[in-house]
């Protein structure tokens, strides 16, 4: 069982952001600063690469992990699990 996972990605021209799970915890540290707003095409990057790193936590651990994003015009949830991940790649 992976007990370390880590990735990093490019948000717009500015940004980059590394997600870390240490066997008890997700964590993402933006640089060079947590932006204020993201753009539409920034927003569509910063989901695909925690969507990306949520899946593969998701097969590497064999457990289910949830993203929430709230804000004032909806609440957007997301539920990674290993089980789609497996019926993902059988799919392809």
């Amino acid at each position: 069982m992976t007990a370390h996972l880590s990735t990093r990605f490019r948000v717009g021209k500015k940004f980059t952001v590394e997600m870390t799970f240490s066997g008890a915890m997700i964590r993402s540290e933006w640089s060079p600063d947590i932006p204020r707003r993201l753009n539409q095409g920034e927003l569509a990057e910063y989901r695909r690469g925690r969507d990306a790193f949520f899946s593969e936590l998701a097969k590497a651990r064999g457990i289910s992990v949830m993203a929430i994003e709230p804000s004032a015009r909806e609440t957007r949830l997301q539920i990674f699990r290993d089980e789609d991940a497996a019926e993902s790649r059988g799919r392809a």
